[in-house]
């Protein structure tokens, strides 16, 4: 039953198989086709998909023996014709990938991918594959069938084209939906691809056949051409914008809507421009945008001007004068709001540039009530402009004028302020032609004249018996300080005001015989000066008959008035007064500063010897003295406290206000500060200049200073050098201030800069006090004694005042003399209070100074030879100082010195024997000599490694020995032609030197004599370099040669060393202080002994 079921069953299969092929049953045939093993998944496919393709594709039914490697098909031949060659493309297919350009990818998937359907449909026997996101394509089939796809893609001709677009631009190209992109992509037969960019740009992609791909291109730009946003702008009336813009813009949207719907689009925009920018002049036009797409642009600006223009002719326009519009207008809007509610209502715009004011009303009678309205204001508020001097303007608006102001308003007139110079009357024409006359009589009757006064003189002038009081209540003229502007406003009838100002400008600055002086005072000995109730003024003004005295306790300035004889007199007299009184200061400091000023040197230091008393408490410095040093001596304890140093420059008021108006010295100061990091201030109240920072800084400023003073205002100011030395017998405040006394020019010492600064307003004094000045100085001079010490001997002020410093007190004490040290200047300064004869301070002082030359002494000795003459762990030069009983150590910063110290005797014998040794020591080692000038010797001089010798004694391995009293290089040492390469150096050096010196005469090149004595022997070379003029070569001091030094050498020492050297030596090698390993020392008892113990007596 089974078999007969599977029978009928494949009878109806091959009746259903030849139905479908359209063929009988007899025309089925049956084929197996072998198939590698390997390829009959390829056949099969995934779930069998790839058979089923095959049957549907060719009509035949497969069956695939897994076992046998084999294919079984059944069909009509045609069929299994079909089937055959697609198995075989499968089983004898290869497999490629193709790369393609970016076009023919592109143009493959456009269009809804057809090209690519198409490609796959015209070679049904090839597989192939490709992605959108790769550029490859994958083939599989026969080599002939692959090279045939691969040809017609060959013979696709495309061109790719990009448009860059706005995201706008992108948006209108794709359409909604995506529908313009498409019905484009049909209609040209090109493939589109929109790539967005930033978000604000994109690029269109467009890959076709290249006929078609220009007219998509073209069809694209007419479309964002067209639609291209395009504006105009109209001109209209500010009247039409307001009336468009009220009720929240109701008007111009309308308008918008109207010509939208007009158009058929709603792309259309209206929209009045902004507000007006800064700096732009005001309009009574304003500008209509209008903004649409360029399509339909020339027609909605067309509705638009037709628009504005219907409005527009409804409108009345009435001219006036500009400055008619605050009275349009109303306090805060008001008139103009009671004018915009006359009638049916109206809008009102004013034009403030032209003189226009617009009106637009619905009706007629509504339009002409508001024109009469407006012409009724203009009527009432006519204008009168009248030009009034600038300094009557205070007047008239100020207190004095609120009646004047009243009765011109009375008048129903209103006066204001135009400018600086002018005045306007408004109202109708009657009433400001009257109120012009009352303004001319109030003038007339207050006329002003404006004084300037110093800023020190504003209390004196508003005392109560003042002259400004005495003016006050004379009636003829008012009088008013001006603090603001230190100005005096004296105010009458012209006549009486000028001869009030002349009385009051004598009285403040002098003239007609009277003289007016002012002296500075320090706070601290204000109230000294004054006296109880002013008794020591009454005093000064009853001595000097005439004057008058006035005390500013605020700004510290004492005022003198009278005749000028007496008034500079009693100027005089305040002078000495001020100096004779004791000052007291009290500076306020921390522990760290009391805790230093408890050292007595630190207080001598602190007060230079000044005549200032010093007390100390806990957290305060108290100083009693004449004011001049205790200013100096507070300035030095407050740069104690706080570091930094603090100078001033008093100057007269005339001089402090030229210098301070003077732009020269603005950009002065300004330079001085950037370059000297120190603050400079100008200090109105008391006319002076602070400068403050580094004492160094300070010092240099006030050079700077001074020299421009005496460069611009010489006929005021001068200042005269005083030497260091005589700073401070020329300091003595009381002294200068007799020269300032006398001479009536103001004259001070600066301490800072050890100067006589004169200051006068009378050139004829300002030449008495210079003369005084100098007198003064030469006078000083006279009382003191300087020792001069030779720059080459400058260790000498450095040894006095570090190591005997106790002799100097003591010649202080023994001569009843003063000392002073000044290490810059190289001079030792001998002082005598009174004049007194100084002879036994300078006999002692140079008795000193002998005395520090023996003890003392210096020898120069080759660098390369100081190892040796210290020895190991300084043996050797411990053995020769104990030898000749002195101390010998290298001096610091310098490689190639000694100092010897001790007993004058001992001393002198040392130098000897060290010289001794040297010469001995150059003989066992000669060299080169190199003769140098003296200027290229100091560039090539110096310890540093980066310096010229050293350079060179590394480069060439050699060692070299500056002799500078010989001006002369020793070469020693190196190997080969070692020594021709220093020399070469050397020479190359000077040459240098020499152009960048610029010698007068042409160098010549250096010249070279070598003695010709045999190989053997050690060969020394003397190398000349040619000195230029003298002008251009630092000078030297040459010292006596060694050899003649040791020919003056002590007999009886120079046997005695000569013969302990020998007993100490090896007998088969000469001596060498290097091989003493011991020293030498003298007893009293006649033996000479080595620390080592050994012992003879010579």
């Amino acid at each position: 039953m089974t078999a007969q079921i599977a029978e009928l069953e494949s009878a109806i299969a091959k009746i259903e198989l030849a139905k479908r092929l359209g063929c009988t049953t007899n025309d089925l045939l049956t084929s197996a086709v072998d198939c590698p093993v390997d390829k009959l998944g390829e056949i099969i496919g995934k779930g069998g998909s790839n058979i089923k393709q095959l049957e549907q594709k060719t009509g035949c039914i497969i069956d695939v023996d897994q076992v046998k490697g084999q294919i079984h098909l059944r069909g009509n031949e045609d069929a299994i014709r079909k089937a055959v060659l697609a198995i075989e493309s499968i089983t004898l297919s290869l497999e490629e990938e193709f790369p393609l350009s970016s076009e023919v990818h592109s143009f493959l998937f456009g269009n809804g991918m057809a090209p690519y359907k198409q490609l796959r449909k015209d070679h049904e026997h090839v597989y192939i594959d490709l992605s959108k996101d790769t550029k490859v394509m994958k083939l599989r089939g026969k080599m002939e069938a692959i090279t045939a796809v691969k040809d017609d893609i060959a013979k696709i001709n495309v061109t790719m084209e990009t448009i860059d677009v706005s995201g706008k631009e992108a948006g209108l190209i794709i359409g909604k939906g995506g529908a313009t992109i498409k019905a484009l992509a049909v209609k040209h037969d090109v493939a589109l691809d929109v790539k967005d960019g930033n978000g604000d740009t994109a690029a269109i992609e467009i890959v076709g056949i290249t006929i078609n791909v220009a007219a998509a291109v073209k069809e694209i730009d007419d479309m964002i051409f067209q639609n291209q946003d395009v504006e105009t702008v109209v001109v209209c009336s500010k009247l039409f914008k307001f009336k468009s813009l009220g009720k929240a813009g109701a008007g111009i949207k309308e308008m918008q809507k109207e010509v939208n719907a007009a158009l058929n689009s709603n792309a259309v925009r209206i929209q009045f421009e902004g507000r007006d920018k800064e700096g732009e002049i005001e309009s009574s036009c304003t500008l209509l945008e209008i903004r649409t797409p360029r399509m339909v642009h020339a027609r909605a600006v067309e509705l638009v001007k037709k628009r504005v223009a219907e409005d527009e002719a409804k409108t009345i326009v009435i001219k006036f004068e500009a400055h008619m519009i605050p009275m349009i207008i109303g306090k805060g809007g008001e008139k103009i709001n009671e004018l915009k509610k006359l009638g049916k209502g109206a809008t009102i715009e004013l034009d403030r540039v032209v003189g226009e004011v617009s009106v637009l009303a619905s009706d007629e009678a509504t339009k002409m009530l508001v024109k009469d309205a407006i012409e009724e204001i203009i009527a009432q508020n006519q204008i009168l402009k009248i030009p009034v001097e600038n300094s009557m303007m205070g007047l008239i608006f100020g207190l004095n004028g609120k009646a004047f102001r009243s009765t011109i308003g009375s008048k129903d007139s209103i006066l204001q302020q135009e400018g600086i110079d002018r005045v306007v009357l408004r109202g109708s024409v009657e009433n400001i032609t009257e109120c012009a006359g009352l303004l001319r009589d109030f003038i007339s009757s207050n006329y002003i004249v404006e004084v300037k006064f110093e800023q020190g003189d504003g209390i004196l002038l508003s005392r109560k018996d003042s002259i400004l009081s005495a003016l006050n209540k004379e009636g003829e003229v008012k009088t008013q300080i001006v603090r603001s502007r230190n100005i005096i406003e004296i105010r009458g009838k012209q006549n009486k005001a000028k001869d009030a100002a002349e009385k009051v400008t004598t009285f403040l600055y002098g003239g007609d015989g009277i003289t007016v002086l002012r002296v500075s005072i320090p706070q601290s000995i204000i109230g000294a000066l004054i006296g109880k109730g002013g008794s020591n003024i009454s005093k000064l003004e009853k001595e000097h008959e005439g004057v008058k005295i006035d005390v500013n306790s605020t700004t510290c300035r004492l005022t003198i008035r009278g005749e000028p004889n007496v008034a500079y007199s009693c100027r005089g007299t305040v002078l000495e007064e001020m100096v004779n009184v004791n000052a007291n200061e009290s500076i306020k400091v921390n522990l760290d500063v009391i805790e230093q000023l408890s050292d007595k040197r630190c207080i001598r230091k602190i007060t230079g010897d000044l005549p200032v008393n010093v007390t100390l408490t806990a957290s305060l410095v108290k100083l009693r003295g004449n004011y001049v040093d205790v200013a100096i001596v507070k300035a030095a304890v407050e740069e104690l406290s706080n570091g930094t140093l603090q100078g001033q420059v008093d100057l007269s008021s005339p001089l402090f206000d030229a210098l301070r108006s003077n732009v020269e010295t603005k950009t002065l100061f300004d330079t001085i500060q950037n370059e000297n990091t120190a603050t400079i201030e100008m200090d109105e109240q008391s006319s002076s200049i602070r400068i403050t920072g580094k004492r160094s800084f300070v010092k240099r400023v006030k050079f700077f200073i001074f020299d421009h003073l005496v460069d611009n205002y010489s006929h005021c100011f001068f200042k005269l050098g005083v030497p260091k030395h005589l700073a401070k017998v020329a300091s003595n405040a009381k002294a200068v201030t007799a020269i300032a006394a006398e001479t009536g020019c103001d004259i001070v010492f600066d301490s800072d800069v050890h100067t006589l600064l004169m200051q006068s307003e009378s050139p004829e004094r300002l030449a008495q006090g210079l003369e005084r000045a100098k007198e003064y100085v030469k006078k000083c001079d006279s009382y003191v004694f300087v020792v001069n010490i030779d720059r080459s001997d400058s260790w000498l002020l450095v040894t006095i005042l570090t190591q005997y410093r106790d002799s100097l007190r003591d010649i202080e004490e023994t001569c009843n003399c003063k000392l002073e040290v000044l290490k810059d200047e190289l001079v030792i300064s001998i002082s005598v209070k009174g004049g007194e004869d100084v002879q036994d301070g300078k006999e002692a002082v140079l008795a000193l100074v002998e005395t520090v030359k023996a003890e003392i002494k210096f020898v120069d000795i080759p660098e390369s030879s100081m190892p040796q003459f210290i020895g190991q762990s300084s043996k050797h030069i411990n053995a020769f100082a104990a030898m000749h009983s002195v101390q010998i150590e290298r001096v610091r910063k310098s490689p190639t010195r000694l100092r010897i110290h001790g007993q004058p005797a001992a001393v002198k014998n040392a130098a000897v024997a060290t010289e001794e040794w040297i010469d001995g020591w150059e003989d066992k080692n000669a060299g080169t000599s190199v003769k140098l000038d003296k200027g290229t010797l100091e560039i090539f001089n110096g310890n540093t490694p980066s310096s010229e010798k050293r350079k060179i004694s590394r480069d060439c391995g050699v060692k070299l020995d500056v002799y500078l009293t010989k001006s002369t290089v020793i070469i020693r040492g190196g190997k080969g032609n070692a020594h021709d390469k220093a020399i070469d150096a050397i020479k190359a050096l000077a040459c240098i030197h020499h152009e960048e010196v610029g010698a007068t005469e042409p160098s010549r090149q250096p010249t070279v004599s070598i003695d010709k004595a045999p190989p053997a022997e050690r060969v020394k070379i003397t190398v000349l370099i040619p000195a230029k003029k003298e002008s251009s070569i630092p000078t030297m001091v040459e010292k006596k040669g060694r050899k003649e030094a040791a020919n003056k050498k002590d007999s009886k020492s120079q046997t005695v060393s000569k013969l302990f050297n020998f007993l100490v030596s090896e007998d088969d090698e000469p001596w060498d202080a290097s091989t003493v390993s011991s020293g030498l020392e003298n007893s009293e008892d006649g033996y000479f002994r080595s620390s080592s113990g050994f012992s003879v007596r010579l």
